[in-house]
């Protein structure tokens, strides 16, 4: 994926996640693998709820990728949410997907 339409793709989910009242950050997110992490108040004060990973629609993010994610968030206290974004101005809706570990046992 072309590097402006890799941005413009990051900017279009940043801009959704904070009209919808998250705060979104990017500062820390990488060392988790994601694009984004989201707080649900200020990150000076909060946790971060979510690590976020942009993916092309065209081109989705590999399974094993998405293993791997989702353990290592789990890991630090984490969902993963994946966004899937269509082509540039394509006019279709971001895709959102969460991602949780799944615990067989109660206990």
């Amino acid at each position: 994926m072309a590097s402006t339409t890799k941005n413009c793709q990051l900017r279009r989910v940043e801009e959704e996640l904070t009209s919808a009242g998250w705060n979104v950050s990017s500062a820390g997110a990488l060392k988790f693998g994601c694009h984004f992490l989201l707080y649900a108040g200020d990150k000076n004060d909060v946790h971060s709820q979510y690590g976020v990973v942009v993916s092309e629609a065209e081109d989705p993010i590999d399974y094993l990728e998405v293993i791997g994610l989702t353990r290592l968030c789990h890991s630090v206290g984490k969902d993963l949410l994946v966004a899937e974004v269509g082509p540039v101005g394509d006019g279709r809706p971001i895709r959102w997907t969460s991602l949780s570990r799944w615990k067989p046992h109660i206990a």
